[in-house]
């Protein structure tokens, strides 16, 4: 194993409140140690309230975890995306997707959509886009149409927008 490999054997990210681990072991003793740092770590950010003097809970919702949602596997959900070790894969969710694909039919039904409504969407595309190596770019048309800021976006037939969202 080259020491890139070696490098990166375990990995804690933070987004936001998520706190997720990421390891490469079948190790029972050191999957252990991992989940205990964790909850370390979570309780670092976010004291209990006997230290905090906050009115709030316990961080650690004892729900998630009652529906085993801090158990290790090999195929996990996080953030919106399934990631999947053993095809080194990530996806988004199918039921995701399709709720993507219904909206944009929707919207193409128009000639114009709420602001509102079309930042909505964007948002979800933009956050579908991550996975896709050239994602980045399928965005432009979208930033150019925020940044007009109207009440309305127009869909005309024939426009770079309407394209994009086709595609």
């Amino acid at each position: 194993m080259d020491d890139t490999c070696k490098k990166y054997l375990h990995l804690m990210e933070v987004y936001v409140d998520d706190f997720c681990t990421i390891v490469q072991t079948s190790d029972v003793k050191q999957l252990r140690h991992l989940s205990r740092s964790l909850l370390h770590a979570i309780h670092k950010v976010f004291p209990l309230p006997s230290v905090s003097g906050l009115a709030a809970g316990d961080p650690i919702y004892e729900k998630k975890l009652l529906a085993r949602e801090g158990l290790w596997g090999v195929r996990k959900e996080i953030l919106g995306w399934v990631f999947d070790g053993a095809r080194r894969v990530i996806e988004i969710p199918s039921k995701n997707i399709d709720d993507i694909i219904a909206e944009v039919k929707d919207i193409l039904r128009h000639r114009t959509i709420p602001f509102k409504r079309f930042q909505k969407v964007v948002g979800r595309l933009r956050h579908a886009a991550i996975g896709l190596p050239a994602g980045r770019g399928l965005c432009a048309p979208f930033n150019r149409a925020i940044a007009m800021n109207k009440l309305r976006v127009v869909l005309n037939k024939g426009a770079v927008l309407r394209a994009v969202l086709t595609d």
